[in-house]
């Protein structure tokens, strides 16, 4: 058997006896056995003595190269010039802003590292650049104090539809955490939340608790105060403390997001009876998105009840009323 034409075909236009093969190709010289590039074959069709050639069957042709660590186009290197765009920023936000695509180069069946892409970053104030390429320059807006429902307008709510319960038992301290443990938050959408048209909260008003069996210390009215902010992704909250200048008799901040859907209380949130102060350090507590703040308010004793000059301080200012 031999190619006596010289098309790299054997023997294809020469009898042949039926039921035999032989080896085939229309690879060019020297590309069959390189890389992934095999021979086919070929059987002798027909009946008798003499047959003919069939078609060649089998072989592996070049292709174009993909990153697999093979020599896909037969030409003696795997993977050569094998590139493509990546971008391991936020779905979006390529092409937004700074943000752009790089490209990840292929060498022994695996993509290497991203080169020359840009992703969001946190956005500098002043520079006049979208660095967290959300389409919007310089929105490095701190977070304000927002109402919901019918309260827009009002950064506080209050709700006052509990009356005064007894203990069943008598604390030793004024606004014990104990006592708290007896509150019950109204739910954000309760119909007794009512506005409170100021930026702080200043409650003051004559203690419902005078005159009742339980009066001191073993009983008391929980009066509660409602404020919700969104904190952008791209906003980092170094501190967050509430401060009050005046308390009587102790009240309780309780955070509510998405990773504390229940509320979280930790030792430091409490404001204590007397010429008011402050908070421990909630930073911890804040995430990105919407962050509902609650304040419990206690009055155990009959004589006054007093909540006033509360602020929320972030990142050591004020939390203000948003526009």
């Amino acid at each position: 058997m031999a190619d006596d034409d010289c098309d790299g075909m054997v023997d294809e236009g020469c009898p042949c006896a039926p039921g035999t093969a032989q080896r085939c190709t229309t690879l060019e010289p020297g590309q069959a056995g390189r890389g992934a590039c095999r021979h086919g074959m070929q059987q002798c069709m027909g009946t008798g003595e003499f047959g003919a050639w069939g078609p060649c069957e089998g072989e592996a042709l070049p292709a174009p190269e993909t990153c697999d660590g093979m020599d896909n186009d037969c030409d003696g290197m795997a993977d050569e010039a094998v590139a493509r765009e990546c971008y391991p920023g936020p779905l979006g936000t390529a092409g937004v802003g700074p943000c752009r695509a790089g490209m990840q180069v292929c060498a022994m069946g695996m993509w290497g590292m991203c080169m020359g892409a840009v992703v969001p970053t946190m956005d500098v104030c002043g520079n006049g650049r979208d660095d967290d390429c959300n389409g919007m320059v310089d929105d490095c807006r701190p977070p304000c104090i927002m109402g919901t429902g019918s309260a827009m307008s009002s950064p506080w709510q209050m709700h006052r539809a509990m009356g005064p319960v007894c203990f069943g038992r008598r604390f030793s301290v004024h606004g014990d955490p104990g006592e708290f443990a007896l509150s019950r938050i109204p739910g954000e959408t309760d119909p007794a939340w009512t506005p409170v048209m100021a930026a702080t909260i200043d409650f003051a008003q004559r203690s419902a608790l005078c005159g009742r069996s339980c009066e001191c210390l073993d009983g008391g009215e929980f009066t509660y105060f409602q404020t919700f902010f969104d904190i952008a992704g791209t906003y980092r909250v170094t501190s967050l403390q509430f401060t009050a200048s005046s308390v009587d008799d102790g009240a309780q901040v309780t955070v509510f997001n998405s990773r504390y859907p229940m509320g979280i209380v930790e030792p430091g949130s409490y404001l204590r009876l007397g010429a008011g102060g402050s908070t421990a350090d909630l930073a911890r507590y804040i995430v990105p998105g919407r962050n509902r703040i609650v304040i419990t308010h206690i009055d155990d004793c009959c004589s006054d009840r007093v909540l006033s000059g509360v602020r929320v301080v972030l990142n050591g200012g004020p939390l203000t009323m948003c526009p």
